[in-house]
């Protein structure tokens, strides 16, 4: 009955994430029409970083774009196999996690979705869902190609 309720619970709280009008105007993210963070471009190499940070200017998310070449993902579209993703660090818990590619508004939504933000800061346990569910993906693929994994320490 537990798993069912909690099942159920789960449904509801991301349908009511996806009914939310999610949107970014001028680098401020919106839900509803309400300011939640701002979503920062940063020019990384060739590939665009975001920031993640508060109403106030305090940081709270960096992404890292990142890539590397699988020749498992070559194709007619992706000629040389090159895979994007983004390697978030939550700036206070310095815990870390991957993602494909994002625009910035795949960002905003992803962002509500796992309702990371609260009352204008990280949510801890909305965080540490996050890390758990995202993992390290990207990561354990370059280590199945025996390519370099780099750790950039801040």
């Amino acid at each position: 009955m537990r798993i069912l309720t909690a099942l159920a619970f789960t449904f509801v709280a991301t349908s009511m994430a996806m009914a939310q009008k999610v949107d970014v105007d001028d680098d401020i993210m919106t839900i509803d029409g309400q300011p939640i963070c701002k979503l920062e471009k940063v020019r990384g190499g060739g590939d665009w970083d975001f920031k993640v940070l508060t109403l106030e200017g305090k940081a709270l998310i960096h992404l890292n774009g990142r890539d590397y070449i699988d020749e498992s993902q070559i194709s007619q579209a992706n000629k040389t196999g090159r895979v994007f993703y983004y390697e978030w660090t939550f700036l206070e818990s310095n815990a870390k996690a991957e993602t494909n590619g994002l625009t910035q508004k795949m960002l905003a939504k992803k962002l509500n979705q796992a309702r990371l933000i609260k009352d204008g800061a990280i949510d801890p346990d909305a965080e540490k869902a996050f890390v758990s569910i995202e993992g390290m993906p990207h990561s354990d693929r370059k280590r199945q190609l025996d390519l370099p994994v780099i750790i950039i320490q801040r």
